[in-house]
């Protein structure tokens, strides 16, 4: 996903030290039941990838994740904007978060099948991020936008401003009932556009799950 040359930012600001550090111990309660898989592109990824469906084992329902790299992130491949980090998940098991250095247009997306999901069980969407204790930028609130296969939106604005910073946080995007023969790709996005320089969001991923 790229941008006009009008958006494309012009100048950084000076990058925040991260002491040469790659790798974070980090807890990431969701994600114990999923299975790794080796990414066949070694070169992309320097950790275990997911499956993104799994059942709960208490209640059989069905549930989907999107990791970070599973999701697009306008300049995410580009070093000056954004550092990929290795995070250390249940039994030793590796993940990616992407960590944001500084940019003006931020935009993450991610898709998923809704036929993975239960029928007639009442869902929601939640971004897992973290704010850098030294983060910036954040006076304007971002979107957490979901596109449904009818193509119905459901949007929503949230600061993270006032977030509390140094911990796993979740956004909520929207809650949803599936159909009785759920069916197509959902789109959820999280994004803000305003133009001036934001850093300090720790991007770990996605989580559709039943809701309690």
């Amino acid at each position: 996903m790229g941008l006009a040359p009008s958006q494309e930012p012009k100048k950084l600001p000076q990058e925040p030290k991260n002491n040469g550090q790659t790798t974070t111990e980090v807890p990431i309660e969701w994600v114990e039941h999923l299975e790794p898989i080796t990414r066949s592109d070694s070169n992309k990824s320097k950790a275990n990838v997911w499956k993104k469906h799994w059942v709960d084992d208490g209640s059989k329902i069905h549930c989907f994740a999107l990791f970070a790299r599973d999701l697009s992130i306008t300049w995410g491949d580009d070093q000056r904007y954004w550092q990929w980090t290795v995070s250390k998940g249940a039994e030793d098991s590796e993940f990616e978060t992407a960590v944001l250095k500084a940019v003006c247009w931020l935009d993450i997306s991610g898709k998923f099948d809704t036929s993975n999901l239960t029928p007639k069980v009442k869902y929601e969407v939640v971004f897992a991020v973290m704010m850098s204790r030294d983060s910036y930028g954040w006076g304007i609130p971002v979107t957490l936008r979901i596109k449904f296969p009818d193509e119905r939106i459901e949007q929503r604005k949230e600061s993270l401003e006032d977030k509390p910073k140094g911990q796993w946080i979740e956004l909520k995007v929207c809650e949803f009932v599936t159909p009785q023969k759920p069916n197509g790709e959902v789109e959820i996005s999280l994004f803000e556009h305003g133009g001036h320089w934001k850093n300090g969001l720790i991007v770990k991923g996605v989580l559709i799950r039943p809701k309690k």
